[in-house]
């Protein structure tokens, strides 16, 4: 009995930093909530993103990352990453297509579910766009309300100038017309005018569509908080 109280603290150590090592290099499992959107952000450069709000993609990326491995492979010592997942707080980065990394643990991906993670991506219905600051701004607000599953311009650069369509449920195969309306979210005069192009989303990837068109060669000025109808035929 003597012996055991010498080696006690010696033990307790040894257990503490068994416990810090299951906790610190296991692979926290991901639940899935109904009102929470994902950020999925892509390389090369410049990075692209999308907020994916529908309910199968992310469950279906959401088992791939829980199906890394259950333990880390140490600390992460190197820069560089070809992807980013951030779901409800946490950031998921994709060094390659085998490996992960969460609060700089690295993490092995199941073999072929990197490529899987993109293939969702590029499949995903949700509108890709530059990212940076207001991307970033606009999935902080946490909820699916402030996704980009919404009728914007596709890769839209827009210094804050949004592009919805007025009448989306109105929209039937005959349609030959659309209502569009511009409005300005920022703090400054933005100049529109009457050409536009047209694309079309497949399967994730926008392509212009060969539509001839006529227009007025005019400018306008939408000043701060305006909203301007136009119409596309």
């Amino acid at each position: 009995m003597k012996s055991i109280k010498k080696y006690w603290p010696a033990l307790f150590l040894i257990l503490v930093f068994v416990l810090l090592f299951i906790y610190l290099f296991t692979f926290k499992e991901i639940t899935y909530e109904e009102d929470r959107s994902l950020l999925f952000v892509t390389l090369p450069s410049p990075p692209q993103a999308k907020i994916i709000t529908d309910k199968e993609e992310i469950q279906s990326i959401i088992g791939i990352l829980n199906d890394s491995s259950k333990f880390g492979h140490g600390l992460n010592g190197r820069a560089g990453w070809i992807g980013q997942i951030r779901y409800k707080g946490v950031t998921y980065i994709i060094n390659n297509k085998t490996t992960i990394e969460v609060n700089r643990v690295m993490y092995k991906l199941a073999e072929e579910k990197g490529e899987k993670l993109f293939e969702i991506y590029r499949k995903s219905q949700a509108v890709e766009e530059d990212f940076g600051d207001q991307v970033l701004e606009r999935f902080n607000e946490g909820k699916k309300g402030g996704s980009s599953n919404r009728n914007t311009e596709p890769n839209d650069k827009s210094d804050q100038l949004t592009l919805e369509i007025a009448n989306p449920k109105d929209i039937r195969p005959s349609t030959k017309e659309l209502l569009l309306v511009l409005e300005n979210q920022s703090d400054h005069d933005i100049r529109a005018g009457e050409a536009y192009a047209l694309k079309r989303n497949n399967q994730g990837e926008w392509t212009v569509v060969d539509n001839p068109i006529s227009y007025e060669d005019l400018a306008y000025i939408i000043r701060p908080g305006e909203r301007k109808n136009s119409n596309v035929c």
